[in-house]
Formats: C-alpha cells, sequence, structure tokens
C-alpha cells in the first residue's frame, strides 16, 4: 500500500492543508493520532497518513 505526505524535516510530516495539522512522529506516534501505529520517515514506512492523501513524497510500508 501507497501512502502520500510530505517529509519538511527529521521527524516531521505535513499533510493536505484541509485536515489542518502538522503531524510530529518522533517518539513513533502522529500527534492526535495516537491509535495509529507508528512512522517512520526516511521513506521506509509510513503507517499513520491517510492512503487517499496526496501531497509531495510517496512512501511505502
Amino acid at each position: 500500500m501507497t501512502y502520500h505526505a510530505k517529509v519538511i524535516a527529521e521527524g516531521k510530516i505535513v499533510i493536505p492543508a484541509d485536515l489542518g495539522r502538522d503531524f510530529d512522529i518522533r517518539g513513533g506516534l502522529a500527534l492526535g493520532q495516537r491509535h495509529h501505529p507508528p512512522v517512520l520517515t526516511g521513506g521506509r514506512h509510513l503507517a499513520a497518513i491517510d492512503p487517499a492523501l496526496g501531497t509531495d513524497e510517496r512512501l511505502s510500508r
């Protein structure tokens, strides 16, 4: 499954403005999404972002 998100800095992922939040994934969980699985930067795993989103980087889980 492929997810779309934009990695803007180590431990940071930005998602489309209509969702209105940045996801801080340091510590393994996205803020406000504690029920989601851990996520990693660097294009390895991205499990906390909805697959329907489309921004810049294509990351696979």
